[in-house]
């Protein structure tokens, strides 16, 4: 009897090599590159760099600009806590899609520790305080398009790229209420584009960016299967993150120690500066 798979589909051994630990390629998590603004006035080798421009991070040679193009695909909320002191991340919560879902915590409680907003409207300003290292932010998955300069001043253009944005702080609800809202009725967030400006504020001394939107409600554009397949990666990888996070809910709530417990983790996208030191909350 003939013992050769000749008919098994590369979909077939993705799958089980998924279910069974096969391909340690598998066992770490994908990380989709972040859109965000350039807080740096240098980089490593201390080339001169572009101040409140927008780049996409982990590319080879980073481009910025002024204005950039998005087209929204996705939207989730996640509650992380950042330790000031030790300078680093110490939990973080499931990503939702609503304010309504439950969002459990690496450490085995709710949305790291923080109270829902309601009690922490009626709190005191000496207890609110309790909870400044603990932020809510909104999570866009999106494509972006551009055109832009390097640090050398070389022309690039970025086109269709699937990235992140997250808006914490002073840029976090300013997508609600100048494009999620302003949506047609029928219309979901991929059928636009829409382009990013961005305006210099200062409190105090400290300079932060605060992020405009532009969408002409009028031009649609299509749903093709480019997008679809870009929607549903997104997902997926929005459950692996998600079940990791459970899993260490779940071996907190035993009293068990997790082995992928990680406490100085850097949340997907996660920034330190101009998330959590420019940008005030």
């Amino acid at each position: 009897m003939s013992t050769e798979l000749s008919t098994i589909t590369q979909a077939e051994i993705d799958e089980l090599a998924k279910l069974s630990g096969a391909d340690p390629t598998l066992n770490s998590q994908e990380r989709t590159p972040t859109l965000k603004v350039n807080y740096n006035a240098e980089d490593a080798q201390e080339n001169r760099l572009p101040l409140g421009q927008w780049f996409v991070t982990d590319q080879e040679v980073p481009v910025y600009a002024k204005t950039v193009r998005i087209r929204p695909l996705q939207m989730h909320y996640q509650y992380t806590h950042y330790d000031s002191d030790e300078e680093k991340f110490i939990n973080q919560t499931v990503f939702a899609t609503s304010f309504y879902e439950d969002f459990l915590d690496e450490k085995g409680g709710v949305r790291c520790g923080r109270p829902d907003s309601k009690t922490l409207k009626d709190m005191t300003d000496d207890r609110k305080a309790m909870y400044k290292d603990i932020s809510c932010t909104r999570r866009i998955s999106c494509l972006v398009s551009y055109t832009g300069e390097d640090k050398d001043g070389n022309e690039h253009t970025v086109e269709n790229m699937p990235v992140v944005l997250n808006l914490r702080g002073a840029n976090f609800m300013a997508f609600d209420d100048q494009f999620y809202k302003k949506l047609p009725r029928g219309r979901k967030m991929w059928d636009f584009w829409t382009e990013l400006s961005l305006t210099k504020e200062k409190k105090g001394s400290v300079t932060y960016y605060v992020i405009g939107y532009t969408t002409d409600m009028n031009v649609p554009v299509a749903l093709d299967r480019d997008v679809v397949d870009t929607i549903r990666h997104f997902s997926t990888l929005t459950s692996q993150q998600n079940d990791a996070i459970i899993k260490k809910h779940k071996a907190s709530m035993s009293g068990k120690s997790s082995e992928d417990f990680d406490e100085g983790f850097i949340p997907d996208g996660a920034d330190l500066e101009g998330d959590f030191d420019e940008i005030p909350f």
